[in-house]
Formats: structure tokens, C-alpha cells, sequence
């Protein structure tokens, strides 16, 4: 059991006080607890909040009407503080309706202190606040009610100590001139969350994809346009209807009858959803050439760009090293596959995030100095380790 007072919150007067107090206040912190995995939209099932002089625990399974909460976290003039936010504000915008504003994420700006990154909310605790938690109510049936007390204690640990450990890692940030960045990686992780993912982007997820002919990638359009509407029809996940590999595969093979589309392993739809299957294979088999999505581009690297490639990799995971910036905040392999292939093509028309915004400021001058010869890279030994000089 912890000692962390708090309130439940079950009536809307409760709330409706609750939001007034927070409206006053210059920040507070919150998380949400939701179960998605059995249906087409995630339910709701708490929210806990948090200030320096409160903590409540908002039931929404007891009827109390959100709206007024929904709008503070619209509120451009009051700091949310999150831990690894991207579903809870992913939450908010699909079931309140709004667009989540002034949200500063811990996980990522512990990732730019020397805290690591992805770091745990319980390893931060205990880096941060000193604080020891258990995280024993993983995987609990956030459903069920009444709540346990072991619940609720859970839920209010998971948002008590976020505040403190605002304070913490802003002063942090602040004086190692990084605070700026902490936002801006924070909008960026927000404006991600809830942003619409379009056919293309659906493509790209998708591992196969890469190498589908233009006719191919229609119908994995058509496939998943249709898998996505017979999970909203019958409210479950849409992998849970059709897994990716197998949309991978029918596109492939441009199956149309039922009676051959059950015989791949792992499809288990009635006969009728295997005809609306069919029917959208056919549908964008038969579409004319010029409808077709464009091709995926290729992923592929060169021999010239894997040793570029290879040497930012070392570059950069030593400067993170030595400045206390953690590397897989910084960049993804992808990341560094768009800055060398413009270094060797161009900059070309598609963003390049090492170019750009708080990573450029980061390394943007180191690269650049690099790659254009200016500078010399020397590996030295010194204490007992080994570091990359740039000269």
C-alpha cells in the first residue's frame, strides 16, 4: 500500500471542482488507464491527475461527464505534464475530442539530461525523487468495479511523483540549455499521436509492402479500407480481423474466390466477410493503372551509403555519450539513412530531421563539418576509455 493521499472522483460537481482548481494552477500531470486490446475504440477507464497539492483519481465508468477536463487539456496556457504520453494523448483526441496543447513529456526530456531513453517511469523515480515503485497492477482489469484499494493505490503512484520530477528535470534541462528542445520533441511526439494516418503511411507499416507492385499496393488499399470497416461494424481491433502478413499475402496472389482465401493459414472470417474480401481484391484489381498508388521507395543502401552510414553511427553515439543525450532520442537508423543519402544526392525535396529543428542544433554543425572534410575524425584513449575527437 502507498501513502499517497487521494481523491475519486465519481460526481460531476467533484470534477467540475477539480478542473477549477487545476484551471488555477501552472501545471499539473496526467496519465490514463484504458483497455484497446478487444475493441475497435480503446475504453476509458480512469484518469488520474496530479498537482504539488493534490492528487485525484477521475472514474469515467461512473458517469461524470469529462468535458470541462477535455478542455484544460486543450488549454495552450497550462502545462500537462506526461510520462511517455503518446497513447494517453492519443486517448484524448479520439474520445474528447481535442487537441492537446502545452504537454511536456518526462520520458523524453529525461532522454536529453543523461537519464536514458526510453527510460521507466519507475526507473526515473528512483533517479529523479528517490522514489522505489512497484509496479504489481500491469496487467488488471481497469474494467471491473469497484476498483480495489491496490488499484487506486497503484493509480495515484502512477501520477503523484510526476510534478516533483518536472521541477527536477526542468532545472535540468535549463542548465544545460535544452529546455527548448524538450517542447519541441514533446509537440512533435503530440502532433504524431494524433495525427490521421493516411493509406500511405499505412503502406509503409505494413513489412512486405516494399516490394508489391503498384497493382499489389491497390489492393492492399482495398484490403485495408475494408478490414478497417468490418472491425468498426463489429468493434474489435482491425489486426484481430486480419493480420498484416496476411494482407501482405492476398495482395500478393490476388485471390478473389472465398473457397481459396480460407485455405491460408491464420484466416478464420465467416464466409460472408471472405466475399467482401474477394470483392475488394477484384474491386482494385480491376481499377485502371493510372489510380494506382505510387510505388514504396526503396529502403535499400548503397555500399557508398552503408560506410557513411557506419561512420555517423559511431560519430554520433559518442557525442551522445559525452554530452549526456541519449542516442536512440536523437536519431532512428532511417534517421541517418535520409542525412547521408543527402549528403551524397542532395537535399532533395523530403524533410531531413537532422537538418532541422533541436537534433540540428544538437549535432547539425558536428555532421556537417564532418562530412564536408573541415574537420578530421581521431580516436584517443584517455582514463582507461576510448573517445572520438572531431578536429
Amino acid at each position: 500500500m502507498s501513502n499517497i493521499p487521494y481523491t475519486l472522483i465519481t460526481r460531476d460537481k467533484e470534477l467540475n471542482d477539480l478542473c477549477a482548481r487545476l484551471a488555477t494552477s501552472e501545471a499539473f500531470a496526467f496519465d490514463t488507464e484504458f483497455v484497446g486490446e478487444d475493441q475497435y475504440e480503446p475504453e476509458i477507464c480512469l484518469v488520474q491527475v496530479a498537482t504539488d497539492d493534490e492528487c485525484a483519481l477521475i472514474d469515467p465508468q461512473s458517469g461524470v461527464d469529462l468535458t470541462d477536463f477535455w478542455q484544460l487539456i486543450g488549454d495552450a496556457e497550462l502545462c500537462k505534464i506526461v510520462h511517455a504520453g503518446s497513447e494517453d494523448i492519443a486517448i484524448c483526441r479520439r474520445l474528447g475530442r481535442c487537441d492537446p496543447r502545452n504537454v511536456f513529456d518526462l520520458q523524453i526530456a529525461a532522454g536529453m539530461v543523461g537519464l536514458g531513453y526510453p527510460a521507466s517511469l519507475a526507473k526515473l523515480a528512483k533517479a529523479v525523487v528517490g522514489v522505489t515503485m512497484h509496479k504489481s497492477q500491469t496487467l488488471t482489469n481497469w474494467r471491473k468495479r469497484p476498483l480495489t484499494a491496490e488499484q487506486l493505490d497503484y493509480a495515484a503512484v502512477d501520477v503523484a511523483y510526476l510534478p516533483r520530477m518536472h521541477a527536477t528535470i526542468r532545472q535540468r534541462l535549463r542548465s544545460r540549455k535544452r529546455e527548448e528542445w524538450a517542447v519541441e520533441e514533446s509537440q512533435r511526439m503530440c502532433a504524431n499521436a494524433v495525427r490521421i494516418v493516411e493509406p500511405d503511411d499505412q503502406r509503409r507499416r505494413l513489412k512486405g509492402a516494399g516490394s508489391l507492385s503498384r497493382r499489389e499496393l491497390a489492393v492492399v488499399d482495398a484490403l485495408l479500407a475494408e478490414r478497417d470497416a468490418i472491425a468498426r461494424e463489429r468493434n474489435r481491433p482491425p489486426r484481430t480481423v486480419l493480420k498484416d502478413f496476411l494482407v501482405i499475402e492476398l495482395a500478393r496472389r490476388g485471390w478473389t474466390e472465398p473457397s481459396k482465401l480460407a485455405t491460408l493459414r491464420g484466416m478464420s472470417l465467416p464466409q460472408a466477410l471472405l466475399r467482401r474480401l474477394g470483392s475488394a481484391i477484384e474491386r482494385a484489381r480491376s481499377a485502371p493503372p493510372e489510380s494506382h498508388p505510387p510505388a514504396l521507395p526503396s529502403r535499400e543502401h548503397s555500399e557508398e551509403e552503408e560506410i557513411i552510414l557506419s561512420l555517423l553511427t559511431g560519430i554520433l553515439r559518442d557525442h551522445c555519450r559525452q554530452n549526456a543525450l541519449a542516442y536512440s532520442l536523437l536519431a532512428t537508423r532511417n534517421d541517418l539513412k535520409d542525412y547521408a543519402r543527402s549528403v551524397i544526392n542532395g537535399s532533395g525535396s523530403d524533410p531531413v530531421v537532422l537538418r532541422s529543428g533541436w537534433r540540428h542544433q544538437a549535432v547539425g554543425k558536428l555532421l556537417d563539418a564532418v562530412l564536408s572534410g573541415r574537420s578530421a575524425v581521431r580516436i584517443r584513449q584517455e582514463n582507461g576509455q576510448f573517445h572520438v575527437h572531431i578536429e
